[in-house]
């Protein structure tokens, strides 16, 4: 059975392959990637993050009082008016972006999401503004394989993640999803 510190440097491994296609993908096709700070059309005010997740966010804030008190703040005002991420300031700053969770890493990058899994049957998905020229889609069909990010792959070891997790912490009894906001995760 693993211990909750070797499920948290997994997670972290994890977080490092994600934002590292991201970081591939700008890097070769930067000009058709338009993620940035400021650009927040993906920060849905109704996310939720894993057991996994929410651990090192938590962590992250608790180590940080300034920010835990500040992210707190932020979502008190609601400078979005619930129309964004509790955590996205005022100016379409991520708070807690070096901690940021899987689905807000993997965004941008162009997605492999299996429909069918008996078939084998997938779908292709892409932040809308990405990509979004002509040129761009012509280059986003020239992609190769290892540019895209298999979702379901990458949500198969969250998973196990939180199985073991759940597994060191309480005898394998699952949590239930945490909503992405400082006040459930300080």
């Amino acid at each position: 059975m693993m211990s909750p510190r070797e499920v948290d440097a997994l997670y972290l491994e994890l977080l490092t392959k994600v934002s590292a296609r991201f970081e591939l993908l700008s890097a070769h096709h930067g000009q058709h990637v338009t993620c940035a700070e400021g650009c927040h059309s993906c920060c849905h005010p109704s996310l939720t993050v894993s057991e996994v997740e929410a651990r090192l966010i938590a962590s992250h804030l608790s180590a940080h009082p300034d920010l835990r008190q500040r992210a707190l703040k932020l979502e008190r005002s609601d400078p979005h008016h619930g129309a964004r991420c509790a955590f996205l300031s005022a100016q379409g700053r991520c708070e807690i972006y070096e901690v940021r969770p899987v689905v807000c890493r993997s965004f941008g990058v162009p997605l492999i999401q299996i429909e069918d899994p008996s078939s084998g049957e997938a779908s292709l998905a892409i932040c809308e503004l990405n990509f979004a020229s002509a040129e761009g889609l012509t280059r986003l069909q020239e992609l190769e394989p290892s540019e895209w990010l298999d979702s379901a792959q990458t949500d198969q070891v969250l998973a196990q993640l939180c199985y073991h997790l759940s597994s060191a912490l309480r005898g394998g009894e699952a949590t239930a999803r945490v909503p992405l906001t400082p006040s459930a995760l300080s």
